[in-house]
This record gives structure tokens, C-alpha cells and sequence, in this order.
């Protein structure tokens, strides 16, 4: 694996600058294999400037063999893809089997880099896992903003089925393991695990904006609690399909969840009992 660190001959001095250099002894080939048997030309850095993203500590770069560290140094950072592949690995890895059922090894074998590679990116496993969730989180509320775009305008009703329609569609495609976040909430068994932060920042999602917006364009008096009452529905809807490895369970929450809304719509008095035709 090659990483090359550029900038232009003006900047180098304030960029590299505050931080520490020392040199490595190993250099990672093009295939991400260990060389041992190369000229040393891999630089660590600890980054100390504010400037410098804080993604970026305790980083390798590998130039190619044979060039200096300084030589032709432009404006950008390039590196190659180790990290999108070590992640396409784990998420799916993780996501079918399971996360304490994948092993660090498998990850790195598939994803076909050096087990060094893994940790110039992942400090350990559970940073890994976090990458993991965090990728998750965003194309999921990516995917359900897109959902609330497009039924803009629809009545509440409808909007609710568009939801309910897109899970029982996700239940029914190839590989569908239920909730990624409910399945490494039940692996995580630790609370200040680091991977309970963007789990919780999901489910905060799906309550507050996606039921969220719904419950208040209905009119709700109290939408903070139908959004909650529909979150249920959500949550057992894909448990449900995970356990009987069908999507049924999503038609049966969406005809609850025109349920809840109807039952949240009516006047507070009406569905108190009555005695002698007076409302109590």
C-alpha cells in the first residue's frame, strides 16, 4: 500500500514543522505486503498542529522507492483505497455474521491488505466497529431523508406507508439480517462502549425526524410521543422480519401505525368513558 503526502515547497516548512518525524524500518509494497528488504522510506508522524486533521494521527506514508521525502511535493494528501476496503470488508462481514463472530484477521485477508495497514487506520477492533456504525448511520438517514423529501406534501397516512413500504422492501432483499444497530447493540454488551454513541444517534434520528416530521405534519398535541409510539412499531416490525425471515411484519406495523395516528387524533375527551351521556 503507497501513501504519498504532498504540498507545496512553501508550506512544507510550516506543515511539518510542529510535528516529530522518525523513520520505520519496514515499507509497504504496492500490494500492501510487508518488504523488509527495502531501503527504509516510511515516515511516522504525530500530528501537533491544529491545522491538521485529527484523522490523519499517527499515520504512515509510503513514497514510492527511490524518491526522497520531499521530492515533487504538491498541494494534496492521495492515498490509496486500504481503508474503503478494509470497511466494505467489516461492514459486510459484520453485518451478516455478526460483530464478535468476525475476527480481525478474516478482515484484513479479504479486504487483501497488510494487518499493519489496518492499524495506520483503525487504533483497534472497536475503532473498526465504530467506522463500521458510523458508515451505516449516515447512509441510512441519507436514505430515509431522501424517503421524506419525496413524500413532502402526501398526507401523514401516506407518508407512514412510504416508510413502512421502504423496510418491508429492505426485508425482503438478498442478505437482510435485521437492524444492524439493534444487532451490535445486543453485541456490545459494555455501555461506554464507543459504538453505543452513533447507535443512539440512529435511533434519535428515526424518533425526532423521521417520525418526528410526520407526527407534527399531522398535528399532533404531542407529536414527541406518537413519534415515540411509532418507533416501536418500527423496531419490532424489523425484528419481526428477522425472526420469521419475511417482511409480513412490516405490513402489520403499517396498519398499526395508521392505528396510533388515528387514536392520537381524536379530542382527549372523546375517549374518555362517559356516565349519563356526560363526559366525566
Amino acid at each position: 500500500m503507497r501513501f504519498a503526502v504532498e504540498c507545496p515547497p512553501g508550506a512544507l516548512g510550516r506543515t511539518l514543522k510542529p510535528m516529530k518525524l522518525t523513520v520505520a524500518s519496514a515499507l509497504a509494497d504496492e500490494n500492501g505486503a510487508r518488504r523488509r528488504d527495502l531501503i527504509p522510506n516510511r515516515v511516522w508522524w504525530r500530528e501537533w498542529h491544529s491545522a491538521m486533521s485529527s484523522d490523519w494521527h499517527y499515520r504512515s506514508v509510503a513514497l514510492p522507492t527511490g524518491s526522497s521525502h520531499t521530492g515533487g511535493m504538491t498541494s494534496s494528501v492521495v492515498v490509496t483505497g486500504a481503508r474503503d476496503r478494509l470497511l466494505q470488508v467489516a461492514d459486510r462481514l459484520f453485518y451478516a455474521r455478526g460483530i464478535r463472530a468476525v475476527g480481525v484477521k478474516e478482515i484484513v485477508d479479504e479486504a487483501a491488505v497488510a494487518k499493519t495497514s489496518l492499524y495506520l487506520h483503525f487504533a483497534s477492533k472497536d475503532e473498526l466497529v465504530v467506522a463500521y456504525l458510523d458508515g451505516r448511520v449516515a447512509e441510512y438517514i441519507g436514505g430515509w431523508r431522501r424517503v421524506l423529501a419525496e413524500s413532502a406534501g402526501r398526507t401523514p397516512d401516506a407518508r407512514l406507508d412510504l416508510v413502512f413500504e421502504t423496510l418491508k422492501a429492505f426485508a425482503d432483499s438478498s442478505g437482510f439480517r435485521g437492524c444492524p444497530f439493534a444487532n451490535a447493540a445486543a453485541e456490545l454488551f459494555d455501555p461506554a462502549h464507543p459504538g453505543h454513541e452513533p447507535i443512539m444517534r440512529y435511533r434519535r434520528f428515526v424518533r425526532e425526524e423521521l417520525f418526528g416530521e410526520i407526527a407534527r405534519d399531522a398535528g399532533m398535541v404531542d407529536p414527541d410521543r406518537v413519534a415515540a409510539q411509532l418507533q416501536v412499531l418500527y423496531d419490532g416490525a424489523l425484528v419481526g422480519a428477522m425472526v420469521e425471515n419475511g417482511s409480513a411484519p412490516m405490513d402489520r406495523a403499517r396498519i398499526l401505525s395508521h392505528t396510533a395516528l388515528a387514536a392520537s387524533r381524536e379530542p382527549v375527551l372523546d375517549r374518555i368513558p362517559k356516565e349519563n351521556g356526560e363526559p366525566r
